[in-house]
């Protein structure tokens, strides 16, 4: 069993997947919304959520990947990392390594995005995703989507 996770400080997709002789299947999917008034409270809630959900997915994974943070120095990168959501998404990013290791005692896999899934757009990622996967998932979101990806790109199918 592989587990994604794309992070985010507001929506956090996380997919479990396991490789089987017909093909990859996702076993479940789910978004996670941290709640609370400043960066700490949202952090903190984060973990408890994401620690709590991890357990439920699976107990022990062959792998955890977690898409790390990437600066980009496009007009639109550099205006994000100015109002801080860069440092937010780090923050949000490392909170879920704890989670990882707390749950499972594993360390993840750090992947940008740019290696996993190069400049694509989230529409080519979702189509891919649906191609490879036996019998995909309906109404779920782009993070989720995201999630599922990454775990495709770990077992070599994207």
């Amino acid at each position: 069993m592989y587990i994604g996770i794309d992070p985010s400080i507001n929506d956090v997709g996380m997919a479990a997947v396991r490789d089987t002789i017909s093909g990859p299947k996702v076993v479940q999917t789910v978004i996670l919304h941290p709640q609370g008034n400043d960066l700490a409270f949202k952090l903190a809630n984060l973990r408890k959520l994401a620690t709590s959900r991890l357990r439920d997915f699976c107990n022990k994974p062959q792998k955890v990947i977690i898409e790390w943070p990437e600066y980009f120095s496009s007009a639109t990168g550099v205006a994000a990392a100015k109002q801080g959501s860069l440092i937010k998404l780090v923050a949000a990013a490392t909170t879920l390594i704890h989670c990882c290791m707390d749950a499972y005692d594993v360390q993840p896999t750090f992947v940008t995005p740019t290696v996993w899934k190069g400049q694509l757009p989230k529409s080519v990622i979702e189509k891919r995703c649906k191609d490879t996967i036996v019998n995909p998932p309906n109404n779920i979101t782009n993070h989720e989507w995201d999630a599922i990806g990454l775990c495709l790109w770990r077992l070599g199918h994207l």
